[in-house]
């Protein structure tokens, strides 16, 4: 009796650790399935192309890139000492975007008129997303539709890297002296508030 009641137990004990087992291996696998939805949002680049710079490179001056002819009329009209552009396909506060504009918006509000920040969104937005852009999310500075040619180029990179973002900073010369790495996105930002607060 002792022995078919210890037995009894054991399967109790035996089926019990096993539901846990169960629903812990479903509890991460469910985790995973979010998690890489979320991974799956990050452009993915090729692990030649480490980082933006494959198509725009450091020191070189945005002459240089017919397609960003309109950030080139920008720069010539304003007066500033940096130019922090930031061009977007698509905007999501919960992913990589969110990020960026979070920290641009930060930035701007140390920047101590030294740098123009302006983001350049695709042509899928219209001004009423333009306007509805920087209410809900508290954008102060510029927002602007891309002109036919930097769309038609920059969807040529989304197509080909599986871009959605870029962010990279100009001297008042137009030359770039900094491109955000997908390898360390932070950097950009690190280097743009070391330049804005010296």
């Amino acid at each position: 009796m002792r022995k078919n009641f210890k037995k009894g137990v054991l399967i109790i004990v035996f089926l019990i650790s096993l539901t846990f087992l169960i629903i812990q291996i479903f509890m991460i696998f469910s985790h995973n399935m979010k998690f890489n939805n979320i991974i799956a949002k990050i452009p993915l680049i090729k692990k030649e192309e480490s980082s933006f710079s494959y198509f725009l490179k450091l020191g070189e001056n945005i002459t240089y890139y017919d397609w960003l002819e309109q950030l080139q009329l920008i720069i010539d009209k304003e007066n500033s000492k940096y130019y922090v552009a930031s061009l977007f396909t698509r905007i999501c506060m919960s992913c990589r975007s969110g990020f960026i504009i979070k920290e641009l918006k930060e930035l701007y509000n140390l920047n101590n008129n030294l740098a123009y920040f302006l983001i350049i969104v695709s042509r899928d937005f219209n001004e009423k997303d333009i306007k509805n852009l920087k209410e809900n999310l508290g954008i102060e500075f510029s927002v602007i539709r891309a002109d036919k040619k930097l769309a038609k180029r920059w969807n040529q990179l989304r197509d080909r890297y599986d871009l959605n973002y870029l962010v990279f900073v100009i001297n008042e010369n137009g030359d770039i002296i900094n491109i955000m790495d997908t390898r360390s996105p932070h950097d950009v930002f690190i280097y743009l508030r070391r330049i804005l607060t010296s």
